[in-house]
């Protein structure tokens, strides 16, 4: 194999070395960890009781605030979690109508968490990342279930949450939001919980992994097109960018591959966002910087491969060319979201490169 074609030799080997054959564990309801006895349940009485998406909700949000935590902060996340368990310990008595009332008022604490510690163009972000996932699931469904589903899913509480916004009501929308997150989380653990899933000829621990890798990747890519000189939005985006990528690792270390691979892949969009976003809305410079980067980027990826012809590389190469033509596609017909396709196909070559 040529040395520079490294995914199975150095990150599918060293990334996380006690990685074994495990997936996202199956706990019970009031265990904090994956709950497998939640698959069953309709989507909304999920989120609100299953507690490894209750634990999840609670870090992504601590890692957008950052350190700048202040006691109140603290306080409403701390309240989440509380929300979060009597949603557990009414689902264990039979009141689901109340455990989703719970978990709406802890997906609530967590909003008010957030526009207390990140009250800036916050919202904005959120809808904005939540529409990259939608894009992303048109070309590429690897790593979640039931994608038209969840696509739908989160067009609809993107559509909701911009009535909100427009009617002034942040914290509403901010609460969709969170449940879109949730939500997208729950796919992923579902897709990464069946050990006998493949996406173009790769399994799911690969797939895991390689996101990892991606989200890791992808915070060097943005900070080499940002530069010395970042905004103040650019510096908290990547700020966060990197906590949850260091979340992701851990759980990947863990063994957990759904929340490992959600949590990589918002740090791989947070830095897209860093980089394209400017103002709240979508930089024409931005975008033309990460086509430009992804096309010179595969290349030099298929040049690595064709000189090493791994076979788990030549399949990453050939998702990272259909994401790059799909992103062409979509901005050459007047769409700029195509960004996102180009920016994971970009992150996948640079894994391939090394």
């Amino acid at each position: 194999m040529h040395t520079k074609t490294r995914f199975t030799t150095v990150i599918l080997a060293a990334l996380v070395p006690i990685l074994g054959a495990c997936g996202d564990s199956t706990t019970g309801p009031d265990t904090v960890g994956d709950s497998g006895q939640t698959l069953g349940l309709e989507p909304e009485l999920a989120i609100a009781v299953d507690p490894g998406l209750a634990a999840t909700a609670v870090t992504t949000a601590e890692a957008a605030v950052g350190p700048a935590q202040t006691p109140t902060v603290r306080a409403r996340l701390s309240l989440a979690e509380d929300h979060f368990a009597e949603a557990r310990r009414r689902w264990a008595a039979g009141d689901h109508d109340g455990a989703r009332t719970e978990g709406r008022l802890a997906r609530e604490a967590i909003a008010d968490a957030l526009l207390e510690g990140r009250p800036t163009g916050l919202v904005d972000q959120m809808i904005e990342e939540t529409r990259a996932l939608v894009a992303t699931l048109t070309a590429d469904h690897a790593g979640y279930t039931d994608t038209g589903d969840l696509s739908s899913m989160l067009s609809a509480l993107v559509d909701q949450a911009q009535t909100a916004r427009d009617a002034g009501s942040d914290r509403a929308a901010t609460e969709r939001m969170v449940a879109a997150r949730q939500h997208t989380d729950r796919a992923a653990r579902d897709w990464h919980r069946d050990s006998d899933r493949r996406h173009d000829g790769l399994r799911r621990e690969a797939l895991a992994r390689l996101q990892v890798a991606q989200g890791a990747h992808a915070i060097r890519l943005a900070w080499g097109l940002i530069g010395d000189a970042p905004t103040e939005a650019q510096a908290r985006l990547m700020a966060t960018a990197q906590e949850l990528q260091r979340h992701a690792e851990a759980a990947l270390a863990q063994g957990h591959l759904g929340r490992a691979a959600y949590l990589a892949h918002n740090a791989e969009i947070k830095s897209l966002v860093a980089v394209v976003v400017s103002s709240d809305r979508l930089s024409h410079d931005g975008v033309k910087s990460v086509a430009a980067l992804s096309a010179r980027l595969l290349e030099e990826a298929r040049a690595v491969v064709a000189a090493g012809q791994s076979a788990v590389d030549l399949a990453i190469l050939k998702i990272a060319a259909r994401l790059f033509e799909h992103g062409m596609t979509q901005l050459e017909a007047g769409n700029p979201r195509g960004v996102v396709l180009l920016w994971h196909s970009a992150t996948m070559s640079a894994v391939l490169i090394g």
